[in-house]
């Protein structure tokens, strides 16, 4: 219970670019959490591929390689905006540019892979 004497603390207003840096980074996480799980994916979809060719079987496995390449998409543009977000926080007046540098390394380090990636089966 406050009485009027006591001094009331006044509201404090959200700092700029702190959200943008935030952002940046929980995209970098997700970035980095469906890269992996793609990569093991597109990995688990190539043995399997290259054992039913073995076999001397075939199977349609068009639609699978149909969500594969939308998930990729979804990847890559999840990393450009992480990119993005992290760039615009970091001309931000803002402290603590910790999770704005975060997003950049993780979103431009799984951008980069993907770019690897795509050249190295082209």
């Amino acid at each position: 219970m406050t009485t009027d004497d006591e001094p009331q603390c006044a509201p404090t207003q959200p700092k700029p670019g702190a959200g943008l840096g935030n952002a940046a980074m929980v995209l970098g996480m997700v970035a980095t959490v469906g890269s992996i799980y793609f990569l093991v994916l597109a990995v688990g979809m190539a043995n399997e591929s290259a054992g039913r060719w073995v076999e001397g079987t075939s199977d349609d496995t068009g639609h699978l390689l149909g969500i594969v390449g939308c998930v990729g998409a979804m990847l890559a543009i999840t990393d450009v905006a992480g990119l993005v977000l992290g760039l615009l926080a970091l001309t931000k007046p803002h402290p603590s540019k910790g999770p704005a540098i975060a997003g950049i390394v993780l979103c431009g380090l799984w951008l980069l892979v993907g770019v690897v990636v795509l050249l190295a089966r082209a």
